[in-house]
């Protein structure tokens, strides 16, 4: 930010240079040519304060206002924040190469926080760039009640959720700044303008130039395109090319390019949503050892990926487009459920269940490129991907009949679960191609196909309960203690495959990965894990017979996560399907590689150590001793 305001060198006002003698001394100093509108505030504050303070330059010259300064000269206790203004730390918005140096909400640039909500104009029309806090409303209510018809078990509930972003949010997605429609088109600098028959009063009109049209080239529908004769087109790239700059154009509301510029007018306020959201829970006994039951409810999420809008994305949208620009206009997402099951009573202590379910998940967040948008494309966040889960659960269960014995259950669950997206930002490099926003469903990155869970534990019982061995005088040592085991066996997530060799722990390299059959269309390996916690509780006080509840009690446990230390791969690299190789080193670019290289067998070595990543498997076996008190 210093000096950045001199252009050269003034070669028309050389200065000699004399010693104290008045000899010559061979230098000539010739001032900078300096520009006045392109200085720094961060220089000009700087360079005031350094001739108060009497500084010199590296060549003991006062500072000047024609002065280069270095700013390596002079030591931290020289600067300050406060010498720089908000746009000289906003850099123009250059946040993807680093280059800006802030980030604040609710604060000013200097760090102090905000008194009061500010505004939009706060931030066009006020030096101090204030941007508001995130602020949003939520509010939520239920409602249920029970209700018992001879046999059958009826609940009936309903949840009201109302989310309100509170926040301004682009008018028109396409547009940054106010657009004309057909119902506000009826002429072009005097000649009328025919619509077509099918368009609608409150499309917006794309004309040949946006200040100074003189035809109208195409029409637009929320994110729907029309050519000039009112025909949908699926590439507005067709109405781009009518124009006279080969850009889209949209008729703007200003009148020349001076008043094409950032404003509140082209914002509103964050519609509240609303969401109701059922619940119906039934169920009725088939036989007297046999009961059906179905559940269907209706849940909502607030947005948490990329909803916090910020105006500074807007005004420097010709710097960030590149970047992933915030959405405040974002729905919650939705899922409703429904559910099915059976439960058979097969002993008095034991029982057999079966349940399927169905959930469908609407306006999940996604990366979208917003195409053709003006005055520049950019990447965003939109509700636009959904998905679905089903699956089956076959569940045993065995129950002790008191305080001692074993007591055991084991579920089995087949699930599929499928979507257009796994998360926010899975479709980021669809975005970043500049493809269209295809949603094709594919295995999300959470789907499991099968999945075990079987619990085992064992309680050595109290009192007349207890089953354990007796020492000495009737010493019941393993009195209120037991042992548990749960063990869970499920088949791997899915995983891309890619068909060329990469470098996958490279740093600085650009490699492009080529696909290998469909996205999510390999599998990992399978997981299997078992966990063990034997346990026995201490009474603190003497027991209360007539008490229903156990008195307070010293509960010390033995607690082993990964039993049989299993190695379970929880992540591979692409290309090998491997969690500890890549395949490059034994590829024939990577053989390549090592014939330039003076010390091959030294970047085989830690090229492997950095390629065994630990990240790529769950943790191993953790043993744990503790103790806690309950009350």
């Amino acid at each position: 930010l210093t000096n950045f305001h001199f252009t050269g060198l003034d070669f028309n006002n050389p200065q000699p240079q004399f010693d104290s003698l008045g000899n010559f001394t061979n230098f000539v100093y010739y001032p900078f040519v300096a520009s006045d509108t392109a200085q720094k505030v961060f220089d000009r504050n700087l360079r005031a304060k350094l001739i108060a303070e009497g500084a010199v330059d590296e060549f003991g010259r006062p500072i000047t206002n024609q002065s280069y300064i270095n700013t390596d000269l002079y030591g931290p206790e020289t600067y300050s924040l406060d010498l720089f203004s908000a746009d000289d730390l906003f850099n123009n918005g250059n946040f993807n190469n680093g280059t800006s140096y802030v980030s604040y909400n609710g604060f000013d640039y200097l760090g102090r926080k905000s008194k009061s909500a500010s505004t939009i104009n706060d931030f066009l029309n006020n030096d101090m760039r204030l941007l508001p806090a995130y602020n949003p409303i939520y509010i939520a209510g239920y409602v249920q009640d029970k209700f018992e018809f001879r046999d059958i078990t009826l609940r009936l509930g309903v949840r009201v959720d109302r989310f309100d972003a509170n926040q301004k949010v682009l008018k028109d997605p396409f547009s940054l700044y106010p657009t004309r429609t057909v119902g506000e088109v009826s002429d072009i600098n005097g000649a009328t303008i025919n619509h077509p028959g099918n368009v609608g009063e409150d499309w917006v009109v794309y004309v040949d130039d946006p200040t100074n049209p003189t035809d109208v080239v195409g029409y637009r529908d929320g994110s729907t395109w029309y050519d000039a004769t009112g025909a949908e087109v699926q590439d507005p790239n067709v109405i781009a090319l009518e124009t006279k700059s080969g850009t889209i154009a949209p008729y703007l509301q200003a009148r020349n390019q001076r008043e094409i510029t950032l404003s509140e007018n082209s914002f509103e306020d964050y519609k509240p949503q609303t969401n109701l959201m059922p619940r119906i829970s039934f169920s009725f006994p088939i036989s007297d050892d046999a009961v059906f039951y179905a559940n269907y409810d209706v849940l909502t999420q607030r947005p948490q990926d990329g909803v916090q809008g910020n105006i500074e994305d807007y005004y420097f949208i010709k710097s960030r487009a590149t970047n992933i620009i915030a959405n405040p206009n974002l729905k919650p997402e939705r899922r409703t459920n429904y559910e099915i099951g059976f439960n058979q009573k097969l002993t008095r202590r034991s029982a057999l269940g079966i349940q399927g379910y169905y959930g469908e998940i609407r306006d999940m967040v996604q990366i979208q490129r917003v195409n053709f948008a003006y005055p520049i494309s950019y990447t965003t966040y939109a509700n636009i991907d959904f998905g679905t889960v089903k699956g089956v659960i076959l569940s045993y269960d065995f129950r002790r009949n008191n305080s001692s014995g074993p007591e055991f259950t084991a579920n089995y669950t087949m699930q599929f679960a499928n979507g257009t997206g796994s998360n926010a930002n899975s479709g980021l490099n669809i975005a970043n191609a500049g493809q269209p926003n295809l949603r094709q469903p594919l295995p999300l990155d959470y789907d499991v196909r099968h999945q075990f869970v079987t619990s085992v534990d064992y309680r050595f019982g109290v009192g007349n309960d207890y089953k354990g061995p007796i020492f000495g005088d009737g010493k019941k040592i393993l009195e209120n203690a037991g042992i548990n085991f749960v063990i869970n066996a499920r088949s791997g997530t899915p995983f891309t495959r890619q068909s060329n060799v990469t470098q996958d722990v490279a740093i600085g390299i650009a490699q492009r990965r080529a696909l290998t059959g469909e996205v999510n269309g390999s599998r990992l390996p399978w997981q299997f894990r078992a966990d063990a916690r034997i346990n026995k509780y201490f009474a603190l006080t003497k027991p209360d017979p007539n008490a229903n509840r156990r008195g307070p009690s010293l509960d010390v446990y033995l607690q082993v996560q990964n039993v049989f230390n299993a190695r379970n791969v929880i992540n591979v690299y692409r290309y090998t399907g491997l969690p500890d190789d890549d395949g490059f080193l034994t590829s024939s670019e990577g053989a390549q590689i090592l014939q330039t290289v003076s010390y091959a067998q030294a970047v085989q070595d830690q090229y492997r150590a950095k390629v065994i990543n630990p990240n790529n498997y769950a943790q191993p076996r953790i043993i744990r001793l503790g103790a806690s008190v309950e009350f």
